[in-house]
Order: structure tokens, then C-alpha cells, then sequence
């Protein structure tokens, strides 16, 4: 009678940076396997425990609520690592559904959208923050970093809809912003204000990089 073994944990790194095109993607994957070992933390929750990728994704939610409160509360280091934790749960998610063949329509669909409400609270906590310490014009530069991102994302996606086609184009996607924000943080302990010109720099580079994705958008799509 034959023993049903567990097979060996493997290195999953290559899935952890699938459909990732971004340069500091493949920084940050090795980064994680530095510091810890995502495989094995995958391999308990996603096959020990059976839970779903989907559950991950909505506490890295739920930790990104508290990381846009700190931030409102100018607490920018705490609220940097806490971001960055929320960063991790995502990483776990896309790992989990890659690994296990969790992967769902619906999983794909609910990951992008609360990614832009992950975005979009941190601008929110900060806009609260400068509002309340007299600096009126940070709402322009949030509604500017607002419509970059989600231009770079809707550009990216409707090129996308034509099949064979990718569209990674732009030096400012969605990990660079993200951990944009961290970095950002945890330098504002020399002075507030580094958070302020820095949201400034990604928000011009995410309008940059939409414009990018828009010209290779006509360049791929002519003809069709």
C-alpha cells in the first residue's frame, strides 16, 4: 500500500513575478525570499489550511485601512510599514492562486479593483492630513495622482482586451507607486514635506506613463 507523501515545497518565485513586467518587481520577489520564505507560508495557508487566495486579498485591504489612518494621522513611518505589510498579502494572494490552481475569473477581477481602492485610500489618508495642517493644494495634486493611476490601469486593460496583446509599457506602474508611498514615509522623518513633492513626482510620472501606454496603444492596435 503506497504512503501518500506531501511533495517537496518548491521555489515558486517564478509565479510570484508572473504578469509582472516591472523591473522592481523582480527586486522585490527577491527581496521577499531574502527576509522570508513565501513558499512554505504559502504552502501552509493555501494547501494545509485550503483557504482562498480571495481572503488575502480582502485583508490586504483591510490593512491598507489602517495604513491611509496613520497616514491621515501624519504617523508616515508607521503608515509606510503597515502599507508594506499590505503589500505582502498581496503577493501571498497571487501566490496562493498560482500554486494551488486557485486561480478564478472573479479572483482576477476582485484583486484589480480592491488594488485601486488600496491606491486610492492612501492618497485619501494623506489629502486628510495636509487639509487639516493648512496645505489646500494637496487635494490637486491627489485628483492628479488619481487619474494617473487609473489611466495607466484602464489604458492597460482595454489594450489588453485584444487578444495576444500585453501591455506592460511605463517606468510607473502600480508596484512602483505603491512602494513609492513607503519610501516616501519613511524619509518624511526629516521632514513632512518630502511625502508631499514626492506624491507630486509619482503623480507626473503616472500620467507619463499613461501617455506612454496610450502611443503604444496606437502603435499595436493599428490596423485592427
Amino acid at each position: 500500500m503506497e504512503k501518500n507523501v506531501d511533495k517537496p515545497i518548491k521555489d515558486n518565485r517564478d509565479k510570484v513575478q508572473a504578469g509582472h513586467s516591472s523591473p522592481l518587481n523582480s527586486y522585490m520577489v527577491k527581496f521577499f525570499y531574502l527576509i522570508i520564505n513565501p513558499d512554505k507560508i504559502s504552502y501552509f495557508f493555501g494547501k494545509t489550511l485550503n483557504l482562498s487566495p480571495n481572503l488575502f486579498t480582502i485583508i490586504g485591504l483591510c490593512i491598507a485601512f489602517l495604513s491611509a489612518f496613520y497616514f491621515a494621522l501624519g504617523k508616515f513611518v508607521i503608515g509606510g510599514f503597515v502599507l508594506l505589510l499590505s503589500l505582502l498579502f498581496d503577493v501571498f494572494d497571487g501566490l496562493i492562486a498560482k500554486s494551488f490552481e486557485k486561480t478564478s475569473a472573479f479572483g482576477g477581477v476582485l484583486d484589480s479593483a480592491l488594488d485601486r481602492y488600496i491606491e486610492i485610500l492612501q492618497v485619501s489618508g494623506l489629502t486628510i492630513y495636509y487639509d487639516l495642517h493648512g496645505e489646500k493644494y494637496f487635494s490637486i495634486i491627489a485628483l492628479f495622482y488619481v487619474l494617473g493611476s487609473f489611466s495607466t490601469s484602464y489604458i492597460k486593460a482595454i489594450i489588453e482586451k485584444h487578444e495576444g496583446i500585453k501591455c506592460e509599457v511605463g517606468f510607473m506602474q502600480r508596484l512602483e507607486r505603491m512602494m513609492g508611498f513607503v519610501i516616501l514615509s519613511v524619509f518624511s522623518i526629516f521632514n513632512v514635506h518630502i511625502i508631499y513633492w514626492g506624491v507630486l513626482l509619482v503623480a507626473i510620472g503616472s500620467n507619463i506613463t499613461a501617455i506612454q501606454r496610450l502611443l503604444y496603444g496606437k502603435k499595436v492596435l493599428k490596423g485592427l
